[in-house]
């Protein structure tokens, strides 16, 4: 056991007893997640090199963070099981660079479309200290992918959100659909704060637009995405709009 521990950067561990309804589920977990993670289970508890050395108990084996956790709830039921180890198995802060070593974690966690993604990024010479403080927020809302990386190493992540290359940016995204939640520009101690206001929904969706012109006072006036309802929607009389390709 000790070998198969070491065989993965992170590996999964059941100790059941045999025929038993906790090793039932843990199977049904293991068939949901076997694409993105290595699953062992034993039924000699005492065959774990660490951790808990009893049964049932569900342990992670990892290169990286905390190295070891264990399950602490109920071992019969399988998405808190499989929340948990979602979760867990996951690095604190996942990188988004050019180093090789990384890309498996950020592609199991683009994998999993249910886990919604909060995007950081840096210029290198504040990517530092900017994990830093990014790493105890990330560490309290272990339910979220924290995605962090160079903007040097990420013009194509900048162009999709819309972002500027030269100063810190958070983002918030879901994988399934809706809207997007930006800040930019944002200084290193407002990242908590921002998100805070994100998790109680006082944080406004962001919509790609142009500059508001600053006249704008002509008779035909110039829509903005960032005025539109202002402007057509909100609009205390009719409205005649159009529309054309730049």
């Amino acid at each position: 056991m000790a070998a198969k521990v070491k065989s993965d950067d992170v590996v999964v561990v059941g100790a059941f007893k045999d025929g038993s309804d906790e090793l039932t589920v843990f199977g049904k977990v293991a068939d949901a997640l076997r694409n993105d993670l290595s699953f062992f289970h034993t039924h000699d508890a005492s065959l774990l090199p660490e951790g808990k050395k009893e049964m049932p108990s569900v342990n992670i084996f990892k290169t990286f963070d905390d190295g070891l956790v264990s399950f602490e709830g109920d071992a019969k039921d399988e998405e808190a099981i499989k929340k948990f180890i979602q979760e867990k198995s996951t690095p604190i802060l996942i990188p988004m660079d050019s180093n090789p070593a990384g890309k498996k974690h950020l592609q199991k966690s683009f994998s999993m479309t249910d886990r919604v993604k909060v995007l950081v990024f840096a210029p290198k010479k504040e990517i530092e200290s900017v994990k830093t403080t990014l790493h105890g927020i990330a560490s309290k809302n272990r339910e979220y992918d924290f995605i962090v990386g160079p903007t040097e190493e990420n013009d194509h992540a900048l162009k999709f959100f819309g972002l500027a290359a030269d100063s810190l940016s958070m983002s918030v995204y879901n994988l399934k659909g809706g809207p997007k939640y930006v800040k930019q520009p944002l200084a290193s101690s407002e990242m908590e704060s921002w998100f805070d206001s994100y998790l109680k929904g006082e944080v406004a969706a962001h919509v790609k637009s142009e500059d508001v012109p600053k006249d704008n006072s002509a008779p035909v006036k110039i829509v903005t995405a960032n005025t539109f309802k202002e402007l057509v929607t909100e609009a205390k009389k009719d409205v005649l709009v159009e529309f054309y390709a730049p």
